[in-house]
């Protein structure tokens, strides 16, 4: 498993995004078996004790369809918004944070 996080501030908000990666090896699989799947953990909170804005949503996609996605609405108590996904190793996956006023920014692709 690799993992890591990056800081930055996005429309004024001082935003943290964890992203962790792992093999996944199935049951028929051993160490000398080639793995041919990967997960892609995604955990967005902020760097301060400051709340995520209402409406912040987090979406993650293969390039083709929305695989995923995690909106923080008035009724959400969370102070973090998560997603996973498995792909295929040639897979990559596109990540998306979005405001509800519609500022958005998409990262680079995530790939194993």
């Amino acid at each position: 498993m690799q993992g890591m996080y990056r800081d930055w501030q996005f429309a004024n908000y001082p935003l943290r995004l964890y992203v962790a990666t792992a093999p996944i090896i199935g049951e028929s699989q051993t160490a000398d078996n080639q793995i041919t799947e990967w997960s892609l953990l995604l955990i967005l909170t902020t760097q301060q004790q400051v709340p995520l804005p209402s409406g912040i949503r987090l979406q993650v996609s293969d390039g083709y369809a929305l695989i995923g996605e995690q909106v923080l609405n008035d009724a959400t108590t969370a102070d973090y918004l998560y997603l996973t996904a498995i792909g295929m190793l040639e897979e990559q996956f596109i990540v998306t944070i979005a405001l509800a006023d519609g500022t958005a920014i998409t990262l680079p692709p995530f790939h194993y």
